[in-house]
């Protein structure tokens, strides 16, 4: 086969492979915006008055980045936001196309459809739907582009060391460098990358290595620095990196990791039987038996006895195994996070195992084999499989009302899911139905009560002419809230709702809570003018327009009142 018709091959097979995306995903595009999209893009004043500076070295700044932008260029629709996600998400699969394709070649194996199958698996898989559907999974999107993009790299890196070819050496150590680090600022599970490209050169580059010398030394390493972390457990330097190293303080690391030994197999068998997906688990340290967890951990075992076993004479396989579990290792390992499970963290893992799967199916069918019926009816009947049960979980996601039902029905006590679903009956008109979620959901919090929960139910409470008890209730909950942001968005809806029931010193006084809080709010600037104007304090009302519009100078409204007052200034003057 000559060049030119391999690169019209890989063309026409890569061409079918973005069709079949476009197709399952084009459904996508009017489903609405859901949990985080309203905190971190809808409702994200930053992004309508913020500058770049306000962004940089963030965690995750990069995606926050892209919406940044977005807003800039008024691309602004629900449209423009899921086309983003798509085209990432198309960017994914054609590099895990080349990755596969580099891989064959490294192994010297011959085979023109285990790229096609893996990039087209990986690419309208049912469990890789979740970050390409919700907007603000393009996080996850993002870190995985950087993620295969540093593995791909990496390979061409090792080719050109091993070539001698010196010029391309510099160009390729800076990107590799720049690709790690913008996966970093994109999502934390970066982090793993160092592991997946100890692995690449493990199998593809130290062939001649002794692995029983080097497990042996590898083993001494790893009970050595366990050790050493052992003893120095209750030092400064361990402790800021157990601090560092964490989300929560409520979950130990044991309770954490022995749930993921668990999590991941249902991971693994969403993979493969991937019926009953949802976006909210409510699984927690105590969701599992000792007998669960001992059989869970025998089976892991198993499985990485497999990976050692087959690395002569499989290494696809190895590669897969060990791919899956380092690229898991930030997020279900021992690094405690308040959600124990979610699928869009098998969105860069998914890739082992959609390699894995078409590598053994091959197999079956001989790898070697171009002119196979059989097999391309089985692979044509799989992929269409999923790609039905992708385009379904696609229109779910487009019924906010019937998604979020069915999300109640697998975690009928889980307070995110009751909170949605009150504002998705709320949207509809159906009030009372609504605020009795919100009552259940802010009753079930118990004395771990989330931000948002509480502010839906001190709404609930005013616009029930209860505002009496959402002041209470705020005096209550207010000390259990950490973040400054979500106590000042609380006290700015609480100003809010005191203002319209015209109680006006009370809502001035929260909002100088907000406006001295380390996370003032724009909108607590412009109504603390707006209150000002009404007690006909005109030098007030200047003070906070001029402040509004100094610190967010992009703030239209804030511009247009500081104006309006000026004009009446002069006029009065006159």
């Amino acid at each position: 086969m000559n060049w030119t018709s391999m690169l019209t091959k890989k063309n026409l097979q890569l061409i079918s492979i973005v069709f079949l995306t476009i197709t399952v995903f084009a459904f996508s595009l009017e489903v609405p915006f859901y949990l985080d999209d309203f905190r971190n893009i809808k409702e994200n004043p930053l992004l309508v008055t913020g500058s770049l500076n306000d962004f940089l070295w963030q965690n995750r700044f990069i995606g926050t980045l892209t919406f940044f932008f977005q807003y800039q260029l008024d691309t602004t629709s629900l449209k423009a936001f899921h086309i983003g996600n798509i085209v990432i998400h198309l960017i994914n699969v054609i590099l895990i196309y080349f990755l596969t394709h580099k891989i064959l070649q490294k192994l010297e194996l011959d085979s023109d459809w285990l790229p096609v199958f893996t990039a087209a698996i990986f690419a309208i898989h049912p469990l890789n739907s979740q970050p390409v559907i919700y907007i603000v999974q393009r996080y996850t999107l993002l870190a995985a582009m950087f993620y295969f993009s540093a593995t791909l790299i990496y390979f061409h890196l090792r080719d050109a060391l091993q070539n001698n070819q010196t010029k391309y050496l510099i160009i390729l150590s800076i990107t590799l460098i720049c690709l790690i680090i913008l996966g970093w600022f994109s999502k934390q599970n970066m982090a793993s990358i160092f592991f997946v490209l100890f692995i690449t050169e493990l199998i593809f580059y130290q062939k001649n290595i002794n692995y029983k010398k080097f497990l042996a030394h590898f083993s001494i390493a790893f009970i050595s620095l366990f050790a050493l972390a052992f003893v120095m457990r209750d030092s400064d330097l361990m402790n800021l990196i157990d601090l560092a190293s964490r989300e929560t303080n409520d979950i130990s690391r044991t309770e954490y990791f022995l749930a993921q030994l668990n999590i991941l197999w249902i991971y693994i068998g969403k993979f493969y039987w991937p019926t009953n997906l949802r976006l909210e688990y409510s699984l927690h340290s105590e969701s599992f038996s000792l007998f669960i967890t001992v059989t869970s951990a025998l089976a892991h075992i198993g499985l990485l006895a497999i990976a050692l076993i087959l690395f002569k004479k499989r290494p696809v396989i190895t590669f897969s195994i060990l791919f899956y579990y380092t690229s898991h290792l930030v997020e279900s390992s021992i690094i405690p996070i308040r959600d124990f499970a979610f699928e869009h963290r098998t969105y860069i893992p998914n890739f082992a195992l959609s390699l894995v799967t078409s590598y053994l199916l091959l197999k079956v069918f001989n790898l070697k084999s171009k002119h196979n019926l059989v097999m391309h009816v089985t692979m044509s009947l799989i992929i269409s499989t999923l790609a039905v049960m992708s385009v379904y979980r696609v229109q779910l996601w487009g019924d906010k009302l019937a998604f979020l039902e069915n999300e109640r029905v697998h975690s009928p006590n889980n307070i995110r899911v009751l909170t949605s679903l009150a504002k998705a009956h709320r949207d509809r008109g159906n009030q009372q139905i609504s605020n009795q979620l919100i009552e259940l959901a802010f009753n079930l919090s118990g004395s771990d009560i989330r931000a948002d929960v509480a502010a839906n139910y001190i709404a609930m409470l005013v616009e029930t002419n209860q505002v009496t008890k959402a002041n209470a209730v705020v005096s209550r909950v207010l000390p259990k809230i950490k973040d400054w942001p979500s106590k000042s968005l609380i006290l700015h809806n609480l100003a809010v709702l005191n203002h319209q029931n015209k109680l006006l010193d009370k809502s001035t006084l929260l909002l100088e809570k907000v406006l001295k809080s380390p996370a003032p709010i724009p909108d607590s600037y412009y109504l603390m003018s707006i209150i000002a104007l009404q007690q006909k304090n005109m030098a007030r009302a200047e003070y906070y327009s001029r402040e509004l519009i100094t610190k967010y100078p992009n703030y239209h409204k804030g511009i247009q009142l500081f104006n309006n007052i000026n004009l009446a200034k002069t006029k009065f003057k006159e």
